[in-house]
């Protein structure tokens, strides 16, 4: 997962805007019970299980911290960026002392062969370059041990675009939901942002999703928009989302391409989705075992 330093600086955005996004671009409540299940499936008849979360999301930290507490379960961070890791501090219930942060590339991470009885991580494989999805399935099989899991929440595409994507179609469709009252504004933004955005990976050839795709986009629909509550509507996204995520990128796959690349190492043993945000279908749960 080599980054660069605008990369870090992109995540450390990120962290600081945290409690402005919302799902499915954080787990949700749906995503994070999935977690707990196949966490517990794992881990029930454990005494000082290892656990290592890729990545620092508070959220798989809150539901991780009964098994510290009851199991006496080791859980390691493992993420190359400090500043992410510091600012999620805010987002924990509780402070878990046999949590570990481990500052590393997850290409080549500082444990020993079979270390882990449970790996865990959400939206990560999408942080790699196509190139580095490999590697990065190779170094969690040897970490793994052979009756642990690997649980990971991945954002599939299908092998067709939405033909009539219409950014200005997509942007009045959430805002009147917003205007009847049928989302909270934190939602609808979310929401807004990942209908969007998903549709940038048919604008490339490298497989990328970003807002960076649409910037000349947004600029006509700003000038183009004469309601003045739309306006700020709008103005709102650009400063929570388009400020903070214009030049993150990520790399996707199709859900056939994805599960070849996985079943090399991995036998799929269930996929699971959720149904408390509208992009169940593309934001996948799968639980996986070593060949």
């Amino acid at each position: 997962m080599p980054r660069t330093m605008t990369q870090v600086q992109t995540w450390q955005k990120i962290a600081r805007n945290w409690a402005n996004f919302t799902a499915p671009s954080r787990p949700s409540l749906g995503d994070c019970k999935v977690y707990e299940l196949w966490t517990k499936r794992t881990l029930s008849t454990l005494r000082s299980p290892n656990i290592l979360v890729l990545g620092v999301t508070p959220e798989i930290r809150n539901l991780l911290f009964k098994y510290s507490l009851t199991q006496d379960a080791k859980v390691y961070l493992a993420d190359i960026n400090k500043g992410m890791f510091r600012a999620m501090r805010a987002f924990l219930n509780f402070n878990n002392p046999n949590e570990y942060f481990k500052p590393c590339n997850w290409l080549k991470m500082p444990f020993q062969r079979e270390f882990f009885d449970f790996i865990i991580g959400d939206l990560v494989i999408t942080n790699l370059a196509l190139k580095d999805k490999e590697k990065f399935l190779k170094e969690i099989k040897r970490l793994l041990k052979e009756e642990g899991r690997f649980v990971t929440r991945i954002l599939v595409y299908k092998e067709n675009r939405n033909r009539n994507f219409n950014l200005s179609q997509v942007l009045n469709q959430y805002f009147q939901q917003y205007q009847k009252a049928q989302l909270s504004l934190r939602d609808t933004l979310g929401y807004f942002y990942s209908a969007i955005v998903q549709e940038t990976y048919y604008l490339n050839e490298k497989g990328e999703y970003s807002l960076k795709y649409l910037i000349a986009d947004f600029e006509k629909l700003r000038k183009e928009i004469k309601d003045p509550l739309k306006k700020i509507f709008l103005g709102k996204f650009l400063k929570d989302y388009h400020s903070v995520l214009d030049d993150k990128v990520w790399v996707g796959m199709t859900q056939p391409a994805h599960e070849r690349l996985v079943k090399k190492h991995f036998q799929i043993e269930k996929i699971e989705s959720v149904r408390d945000h509208p992009f169940g279908d593309r934001y996948l749960i799968y639980v996986l075992k070593k060949k």
